[in-house]
């Protein structure tokens, strides 16, 4: 078998001692920067509160918001499933009513989830009508 010979550049030197790595500042409300298009302030003022509030209804696409709604919806009804299937499948027992807690849970989790998505959806599109000009 033939010998594979590495080359290795020359201009490397050995490490003497190894640093340890600075640590890692913790995240506190003082050290997130601001939003750009906020303007910082001291104290939360109603303005603040609403050009807040309009970043974060305007900012978000709709293609994204429709998609988590479709997403609490399929949550919502893999829960249906579940609870028929614990149903029709399992006899009454304590598995079964683990069974249906389960698909409650999904069910409440998915319903919340596709109702804030379309909530969320309506106020964009209600603020997009209101505040931006239209041509006829």
């Amino acid at each position: 078998m033939p010998k594979i010979a590495i080359k290795t550049p020359k201009t490397l030197g050995t490490i003497s001692k190894i640093e340890p790595l600075p640590k890692r500042e913790s995240i506190t409300p003082n050290t997130i920067p601001p939003h750009p298009k906020v303007k910082e302030t001291t104290k939360y003022s109603l303005s603040h509160i609403k050009k807040a509030l309009l970043i974060h209804y305007t900012q978000t696409s709709t293609y994204v918001l429709f998609q988590r709604f479709k997403l609490g919806a399929m949550i919502f009804f893999l829960g249906l499933v579940i609870i028929y299937g614990g149903y029709q499948l399992l006899e009454h027992s304590l598995l079964q009513e683990i069974v249906f807690l389960i698909g409650i849970s999904l069910i409440g989790g998915g319903f919340l989830l596709a109702m804030l998505a379309q909530v969320r959806m309506l106020i964009g599109r209600l603020i997009h009508i209101l505040f931006h000009k239209h041509r006829l």
